[in-house]
């Protein structure tokens, strides 16, 4: 684990734990593809009421990062509090067996505030098995309705939403008064809808109509009366001018950045034109209206949190799993890349008695942090053997740090050409700069399960020579928008080689590989486990 210490400064656990003399409530709320709050400005943010409530309310932690960027394995680091090597969700859960999806052996933040005697929910997008889950088997129960929104199909977030939204205030106002502790996660889709821009928007299908009629043969539409690639036909307004770091050529950086920006660009998602200047602005400008859209639905979370009078004694933890590129270096949606639009995501946190209302932090904090914070909250709980620390030290709003870096990898292809390039990475940051090493040719799957039939096997595997595997290096004090990759400059080879060196030892410290033997239901972890549930639900009746 990445941890400092810093003496002469008070410990914000001390401030907890005489706090909160009774266990508190918790709410978890994860947003989907939202990126952190610093590219809206002030202006904008006010139309945002009810992030703004909780960024008022709450420890904003203004510098954390998601381990990974594709939805599922960061998704499951958020919910087992382990990095990616440890609960083995390598790539979106998709088709089966192709994309591993989180083994029911794996303990969840469910399992661990279950057995210290919480009553455990979730409600919203899981994506992180096939189909519907059966999520008693991991941790969870109370479960409601179909799983469609984890397919991320145009539209399924401006639709599904307001369904997660009102299903979660249902739960609240029907178990929320429980004397008895409770632990509640939604996930909302929005604003994930920014992955179907511009195939969604009315004016690109008006102008492509076989192209859309082609798209639209292939999906199973998941919303009622609605094509595969449901139109969003609602206005929004300009607002944003083209990023800052739009213009990249990517030349200096790893292959497949190129490769990647080319798929996506001439994909099902739509084609941009780059020299489409107005269409790349119009991105940002949907982009914020999915916040907005987000908003509404957060705002009838926490109306119901308000009806029940549970605000005084509820942690309200908000997140998402990642963010997107929206234009930035001439990319959409997310890859496989590290950049800061996709990995640097919103985190407040809620702590009545504990946290300082409106409180930033810049200390540097990690998704995989999530789950040992709420359980040091909640109380009880040992998460020694998680990857992530506790940040409730940070909620006072101190800078006082928890840990000296944070830790990126993510090994999805996304597009079949893809997989012949270095499309696999793992990276850190420390604050200033950020190293990222990239390996792989052969060995992934595309995003429908299909790998390149001559390469099986990675030919330039995590183990390979620091020269066969590409580099990136940033300094993000001097260069925040990620454009100049030192790792190109011939005079830092040995700064590089170091750099590879010292990822490479933080890698063997932190993937320890402590994932649970046995396989399904029967191993003993689960069918205890499932003891356990059917206990819950017996106490729950």
């Amino acid at each position: 684990m990445a941890t400092t210490e810093s003496p002469g400064e008070p410990d914000g656990r001390l401030e907890h734990t005489a706090a909160m003399t009774t266990r508190p409530n918790v709410l978890f709320i994860i947003t989907d593809q939202e990126r952190d709050w610093g590219w809206i400005p002030d202006e904008l943010r006010r139309r945002l009421p009810h992030r703004e409530r909780l960024v008022g309310a709450s420890a904003q932690l203004t510098r954390h990062y998601t381990h990974s960027s594709p939805c599922s394995p960061s998704r499951a680091t958020l919910v087992t509090g382990q990095y990616v090597p440890e609960h083995g969700v390598t790539d979106n859960v998709f088709v089966e067996p192709s994309h591993p999806d989180l083994h029911d052996a794996t303990p969840t933040v469910g399992h661990l505030l279950r057995g210290s005697g919480y009553r455990t929910a979730y409600v919203g997008k899981w994506h992180l098995s096939y189909g519907n889950p059966r999520m008693e088997r991991y941790g969870f129960g109370d479960w409601e309705g179909e799983d469609w929104a984890w397919t991320g199909l145009a539209g399924t977030g401006t639709y599904f939403d307001p369904l997660i939204a009102g299903q979660a205030a249902t739960w609240l106002r029907e178990h929320g008064r429980s004397s008895s502790p409770w632990f509640l996660t939604v996930g909302l889709v929005n604003p994930h809808d920014i992955h179907w821009y511009p195939a969604d928007q009315p004016w690109y299908q008006d102008a492509h109509r076989e192209e859309i009629a082609a798209v639209n043969e292939m999906l199973a539409p998941p919303i009622p009366g609605q094509p595969g690639v449901a139109p969003y036909t609602d206005g929004y307004e300009e607002l944003f001018d083209i990023p800052q770091n739009f213009e990249d050529s990517l030349d200096a950086k790893p292959a497949v950045h190129k490769q990647w920006r080319f798929e996506e660009l001439h994909s099902i998602f739509g084609h941009l034109d780059y020299r489409d200047e107005r269409s790349w602005r119009r991105a940002l400008d949907y982009y914020f209206r999915l916040h907005e859209l987000s908003d509404v639905q957060l705002g009838i979370i926490l109306a119901a949190l308000d009806d029940i009078d549970r605000w005084d004694d509820t942690v309200v933890v908000f997140t998402s799993d990642h963010g997107d590129m929206c234009g930035s270096h001439g990319l959409v949606n997310k890859g496989p890349f590290a950049y800061e639009e996709i990995m640097h995501v919103p985190l407040t946190v809620r702590a009545p008695g504990t946290t300082a209302p409106g409180s930033k932090t810049a200390a540097l904090t990690s998704s995989a942090d999530i789950v040992p914070t709420i359980c040091d909250l909640a109380g009880g709980t040992d998460t020694s053997s998680l990857s992530g620390v506790s940040l409730v030290p940070l909620l006072g709003g101190t800078e006082r740090p928890v840990r000296d870096h944070v830790l990126f990898t993510q090994g999805q292809a996304w597009y079949r050409s893809c997989v012949a390039h270095r499309f696999a990475l793992r990276g850190v940051f420390d604050g200033r700069f950020k190293y990222v090493r990239y390996f792989g040719v052969g060995g992934g799957v595309d995003s429908i399960g299909q790998g390149l039939p001559w390469a099986r096997e990675m030919t330039v595997g995590p183990d390979a020579d620091p020269w066969d595997q590409e580099h990136e290096l940033y300094d993000l004090q001097e260069d925040p928008g990620e454009l100049v990759n030192l790792a190109a400059d011939c005079n830092r080879t040995k700064e590089v080689h170091d750099r590879f060196e010292h990822l490479r030892e933080l890698e063997r410290s932190a993937f320890t590989h402590r994932r649970p033997a046995g396989a399904g239901a029967g191993s003993t972890h689960q069918a205890g486990m499932m003891e356990e549930s059917e206990a819950f639900r017996e106490r729950d009746r």
